[in-house]
């Protein structure tokens, strides 16, 4: 469950990155990880393999969101209505170390 729901939120930030969507931190995606330290509030520890993932969950976070909203301003149920929970998240990490270490 954890692995689809990865390549869910991946193949939707790219969806939304290949339409031009780049503002805020979803524009981070495409840019090196940055020598800043990761954000706090994903729940992630300070660590080297965190930078690359901590951008991601802050790009669904303010992409989900931005749908959520116009959703709402149509009438409609959320697009995404769940809120990442902190072992949520740790399990979504270590599926992307996973792939990670696999590709390279």
């Amino acid at each position: 469950e954890t692995w689809a729901h990865y390549f869910l939120m991946l193949d939707t930030l790219d969806t939304a990155l290949d339409f031009g969507m780049a503002r805020g931190s979803i524009g981070l995606l495409r840019q090196p990880p940055q020598a800043s330290e990761p954000n706090r509030s994903a729940g992630l520890p300070a660590r080297q393999d965190h930078r690359a993932f901590a951008p991601f969950i802050e790009a669904w976070t303010e992409l989900t969101g931005m749908l959520n909203e116009l959703s709402r301003s149509m009438g409609v149920a959320d697009f995404y209505p769940f809120v990442l929970s902190r072992p949520t998240v740790r399990k979504l990490h270590l599926v992307h170390r996973v792939i990670a270490s696999a590709c390279g």
